[in-house]
């Protein structure tokens, strides 16, 4: 009887052992898990991120960051359409492009404009691709290495230094005379393009024409003389008075008599390698 009794209770205070147990573990779990920090915002920029002008705007970080966009894809995936946080944070609502963010016009020209994919405030690229009056359109090949991809080598790596100037085209090479006169382009910031077609090395041009970035030129700069401005092109082009009236001979060109000025009469002809004479066209 005695055994049974003791059995009782030790089976008795074993229960309330374990009940005593159970109920400071839940409430250690309890402890632990109303304790859980919660973020309070899914947002890991500042609210400038996307307001133009604000010092932490995206396009801010993305240029302290020597324009290496790679940490973006981490969240944004590599389409940059939102990735891991959802559409909502996509960049091709702006970034329009097949590109995104990567396309030539976000940082070179404007991402508004798709069309314009070079500084246009300052220097030569105005005139030369978008608003010139004296020839057609200049390929960005012509002056620099078009990268193939945002990444490639000679384009982010070293953003600190201005763009190279590499004549990758034909236009500023183009040989005249026959192939007597053959161009060798060459570029420095003290004084501008020196040895190009398109500014004098050619049949009859000033061979020994240099143009300044900033310079802004006329007729004489190229075929006569840039201290006077003389339009009229040097031996063996014929000389005299004849010869004063381009547009005798070339139809390309209109003189102004009232201005005594002269303007270039078709954008399509002018600057191409070839001397239009009398209606002819041909190399020379």
């Amino acid at each position: 009887m005695i055994d049974e009794v003791m059995k009782m209770k030790k089976l008795y205070f074993y229960s309330v052992l374990l009940t005593i147990s159970m109920a400071f573990l839940w409430a250690g779990c309890s402890d632990i898990k109303e304790n859980i920090p919660v973020a309070t915002s899914s947002n890991v920029h500042g609210e400038g991120i996307v307001k133009r002008g604000a010092p932490d705007h995206h396009s801010v970080l993305i240029k302290n960051q020597k324009y290496d966009m790679k940490p973006c894809t981490a969240c944004h995936a590599t389409d940059y359409k939102g990735g891991i946080i959802g559409a909502n944070a996509s960049c091709v609502g702006c970034h329009s492009q097949p590109k995104g963010p990567e396309a030539c016009n976000t940082c070179h020209g404007s991402y508004r404009n798709p069309t314009i994919i070079a500084p246009t405030a300052n220097g030569a690229h105005n005139v030369h691709l978008y608003a010139s009056v004296l020839g057609k359109k200049v390929n960005c090949v012509e002056c620099h290495t078009v990268p193939a991809t945002y990444y490639a080598a000679g384009h982010i790596d070293n953003p600190d230094d201005p763009a190279e100037i590499v004549f990758g085209g034909t236009l500023a090479k183009k040989a005249t005379n026959g192939g007597l006169i053959v161009p060798v382009p060459t570029y420095s910031t003290a004084n501008g393009c020196a040895n190009t077609y398109c500014h004098g090395t050619f049949k009859s041009g000033n061979l020994t024409n240099t143009v300044k970035w900033t310079d802004k030129i006329n007729c004489g700069s190229c075929h006569g003389d840039p201290v006077t401005g003389n339009p009229l092109p040097k031996l063996p082009h014929i000389q005299g008075a004849f010869a004063n009236n381009c547009a005798t001979c070339h139809n390309t060109v209109k003189y102004d008599a009232a201005t005594v000025s002269w303007t270039v009469d078709s954008l399509h002809l002018h600057i191409d390698g070839k001397l239009r004479s009398f209606g002819t066209d041909k190399d020379f």
